[in-house]
């Protein structure tokens, strides 16, 4: 699934992020820009969460996430214009906030999607890159399978809610900052 991995990053530098066990595909570049509007979603706008986004339809909805808020999101035919129009508008956040965007394949289920992209957010939203690591993550355009579930408690994720559109998981500080191998 590592292969599912590739982003753009407006300089054009590639990345050199990633963890010592998932070495990224070559041409892996990564792409942040904050959004600047409100949430839609009434999730809690914090910097312990994180919006995952694999739904290929959101599209505009990008628009209304809260401005600081990390959002990964995958650049469907629908959501890549918005995205790219989003960091057009913006200037450069820090590695925590701002939106990345990962690449879409529609032969993807979106569960494999987000489950490909999870030990990057992590890596990225996790002990090893914050003092105070995420301990949500918001999840649109999937549900939670017991697939999902599994990769999510290897990270200590074990309160799960499911929302309309998908589903938020959560775990302890403690969990949030263990590092793991």
């Amino acid at each position: 699934m590592a292969s599912l991995l590739s982003c753009r990053q407006k300089n054009g530098q590639t990345a050199s992020a990633h963890s010592a066990s998932d070495h990224p595909p070559s041409g892996w570049k990564s792409d942040t820009v904050p959004a600047r509007v409100i949430d839609i979603n009434s999730q809690r706008d914090s910097t312990g969460s994180v919006l995952v986004i694999v739904d290929p339809a959101f599209g505009e909805k990008l628009r209304a996430v809260p401005t600081g808020q990390p959002v990964w999101i995958a650049m469907s035919p629908a959501n890549e214009p918005v995205v790219r129009s989003l960091w057009a508008g913006q200037g450069a956040p820090d590695h925590l906030t701002g939106i990345t965007g990962f690449s879409f394949d529609e032969s993807v289920s979106a569960e494999d999607l987000f489950l490909a992209e999870l030990d990057t957010v992590d890596l990225h939203h996790g002990p090893y890159s914050s003092a105070s690591s995420y301990t949500e993550i918001a999840v649109r355009g999937t549900r939670p399978t017991a697939n999902v579930r599994a990769g999510l408690l290897e990270f200590g994720f074990t309160d799960f809610t499911d929302t309309e559109d998908g589903f938020i998981a959560r775990r302890t500080q403690e969990e949030a900052m263990r590092r793991r191998e």
